[in-house]
C-alpha cells in the first residue's frame, strides 16, 4: 500500500514536472486504483495454485517496475501507474490469504494498516528529502531500488506452500446467494461505500498540489504528511481492541467532513496538520466500521465486494476533483466529498444498530 499512501506527494511531483492539469494529475491516481482493481479481482482465481511466494514476488515486480519508469516521461507514467496499482493490489491478496491463517483476524489486519501508515509516513518524508537533492527521476531510481530490497523480504519471510482452504476463501471474490439476496439496507451500504473513497481519495489525492499553490513549501507539506501518518499508526494500534467505532460513527462522519472543509482552505503548516490528522484518523475508522457493519449483515457481500466497490471509488474520485478544478467547480467535489461522509456515517450509525438488535 505504500504507493497509495504517497499518491498525493507522488501526483504533485508528476504533474509539477510536466505540467499537467488537475484532470490528467487525478487520472495518475485512478490508474492505480484500476490495477489495484484488476489484481484483487483477477488473481483470487488462481489462488489454489499461487504460493504465497509468488504472490509477493509477482508484486515485487510489478512495484520494483512500474516505480523505475513512472520517473522516465509523461507518457510512461499512466502505465506505470497501472502496474505498481496490480503490485499492490497482488500484496492484498498475499496478505489477506496470510492473515486468514491466524485466529485473530481483526488484529491483523489493524497491524497491517499501521504497518502501511508507518510506512507511508517514513516514505513521504524520505521521497521529500530525495527529490531535493536528487530530482525527480533520481528520487524515483532510489526509490524502485528500496522497494525492490523490500521485496525480497517479504518473500523470505512469506509462509512457504499453497493456499489452504482458509486462505483461498478469504480471498475468492464470494458467489451471491439466490436464496438470501442483499437487502436494500446492504445495498445502499455498498453505494455509500464506493461514493465515500471517491469523495476521500478524489480528495486527499489533489491535496499536496492545492497546499503547495497557496504557498505552502513543499518541504514542509511533505513534513506533516509524514508525521500525521506515524501518529495514525500509532492511533490504529492504540484502538485495534476497540469496539467502541460503531457507537461514535456519527461523531466521527461529521469530523470527516469538516476536516474536507479544512484541508480546502488550508493555507498554512497549522491548519494542514489540523486537517490532515483528523482526517487520517477519521477515514480510516468509518471505513473499518462500514465494511465490517456491512460483514456483519451480509457475508456473502465481503472480501472481494466491498474490495472492488472501494477501489472503484478511490479510482473515480480523483478524476472527477481533477475534472471540477479545471472547469472551476472545485466546490462542488468538495460537497460531494462533506456528504459522502456524513451519508456514510448515518447508514454506518443505523446499520450497527440494527445488528445489535439482532443479536
Amino acid at each position: 500500500m505504500l504507493p497509495l499512501h504517497l499518491m498525493p506527494l507522488l501526483v504533485h511531483l508528476a504533474a509539477l514536472t510536466w505540467g499537467v492539469s488537475s484532470l490528467v494529475a487525478g487520472s495518475y491516481a485512478a490508474t492505480f486504483s484500476i490495477g489495484q482493481l484488476a489484481a484483487t479481482l483477477a488473481l483470487p482465481a488462481f489462488a489454489a495454485a499461487l504460493p504465497f511466494t509468488w504472490l509477493a514476488a509477482l508484486a515485487g515486480m510489478a512495484l520494483s517496475a512500474s516505480v523505475a519508469t513512472i520517473g522516465a516521461s509523461s507518457v510512461t507514467v499512466v502505465a506505470a501507474w497501472a502496474v505498481a496499482g496490480f503490485g499492490s493490489g497482488a500484496l492484498i491478496v498475499a496478505s489477506t490469504a496470510a492473515i486468514a491463517r491466524y485466529g485473530r483476524p481483526v488484529l491483523a489486519f489493524s497491524a497491517r494498516l499501521a504497518a502501511s501508515l508507518l510506512i507511508g509516513g517514513v516514505g513521504a518524508l524520505a521521497l521529500g528529502l530525495l527529490q531535493a537533492r536528487l530530482g525527480f527521476r533520481g528520487s524515483f531510481d532510489l526509490l524502485a531500488a528500496t522497494v525492490a530490497v523490500l521485496v525480497v523480504a517479504a518473500v523470505a519471510v512469506a509462509p512457504r506452500g499453497r493456499l489452504d482452504r482458509s486462505a483461498r476463501a478469504a480471498v475468492r471474490m464470494p458467489a451471491a446467494s439466490r436464496s438470501t439476496p442483499p437487502t436494500a439496507r446492504v445495498l445502499v451500504g455498498l453505494v455509500l461505500l464506493c461514493t465515500l473513497f471517491a469523495g476521500q481519495v478524489g480528495t486527499i489525492v489533489l491535496l499536496v498540489r492545492r497546499v503547495v499553490e497557496s504557498g505552502v513549501a513543499l518541504s514542509d507539506t511533505v513534513m506533516v504528511m509524514a508525521a500525521c501518518k506515524c501518529v495514525a499508526a500509532a492511533f490504529v494500534v492504540a484502538t485495534a481492541r476497540s469496539r467502541s467505532g460503531a457507537r461514535h460513527v456519527r461523531t466521527t462522519a461529521v469530523l470527516l467532513a469538516a476536516s474536507v472543509a479544512l484541508m480546502s482552505v488550508a493555507a498554512d503548516l497549522g491548519t494542514l496538520m489540523a486537517a490532515l490528522l483528523v482526517w487520517e484518523l477519521c477515514v480510516n475508522r468509518i471505513s473499518a466500521v462500514m465494511q465490517g457493519t456491512l460483514a456483519a449483515l451480509s457475508p456473502g457481500v465481503t472480501g472481494a465486494w466491498s474490495s472492488a466497490l472501494l477501489l472503484g471509488g478511490a479510482a473515480v474520485g480523483p478524476v472527477l476533483h481533477g475534472a471540477a478544478l479545471d472547469h472551476g467547480a472545485g466546490v462542488l467535489f468538495l460537497a460531494f466529498a462533506m456528504a459522502s461522509a456524513i451519508a456514510a456515517g448515518l447508514w454506518s450509525s443505523g446499520s450497527a444498530a440494527a445488528v445489535r438488535s439482532r443479536g
